[in-house]
């Protein structure tokens, strides 16, 4: 039996669900992106394509930014909920 509390299991729980669905948003943008980036590319009154690669560059690097910031945060807290209850579960 686990020694985590009901609150405590729902709020992990709950880090987990919103780690899955960051990880879809990723795909998500990944596939919207690349999407983005082939139309303009293929779009002929698009004259500056080094400018717009420039563009498709930073959006890229702004989202990974914050997903990889996010991402940490959610495995930082489960590794919290593990190692504090499984110090709780070695209690004697």
């Amino acid at each position: 039996m686990s020694s985590m509390s009901l609150a405590e299991a729902k709020t992990k729980r709950t880090i987990v669900e919103r780690r899955k669905r960051l990880i879809e948003l990723w795909n998500l943008f990944d596939v919207v992106q690349s999407r983005i980036e082939v139309l303009e590319n293929q779009d002929s009154s698009n004259k500056n394509k080094d400018e717009l690669c420039a563009q498709h560059e930073q959006h890229r690097a702004n989202f990974e930014s914050i997903y990889f910031s996010w991402i940490s945060r959610c495995e930082s807290l489960l590794e919290h909920f593990d190692q504090r209850n499984l110090r709780i579960s070695s209690i004697p």
